[in-house]
């Protein structure tokens, strides 16, 4: 898997998160010091690093669980670039 860093933002603050997991659909990120609570939109913003320079994806995203240590996003709509990259990053070709 590629080098990913990853960021929310609820329309007021940009914070670091930690990826736990991700597919096509949404993923899991942990969240450290602060909530976001069920139903919060989100823009979940992707920093990836293979190889040469990196790329930053932004998916829009609404939260759907949320428990004590992260969240769990649903993206929206996605255009044929962000899914390709989002496939890039769920299943790196060899």
């Amino acid at each position: 898997m590629a080098n990913v860093k990853v960021f929310a933002y609820d329309g007021v603050e940009i914070r670091k998160c930690t990826l736990k997991d991700i597919s096509l659909d949404g993923a899991y990120i942990k969240t450290k010091n602060f909530a976001l609570p069920n139903g919060t939109n989100l823009e979940i913003v992707l920093k990836i690093r293979r190889g040469g320079k990196p790329r930053h994806c932004r998916l829009p995203a609404k939260v759907v669980r949320a428990d004590r240590n992260g969240v769990a996003v649903i993206f929206g709509d996605l255009d044929d670039k962000l899914s390709n990259i989002l496939l890039d990053i769920v299943k790196p070709s060899e």
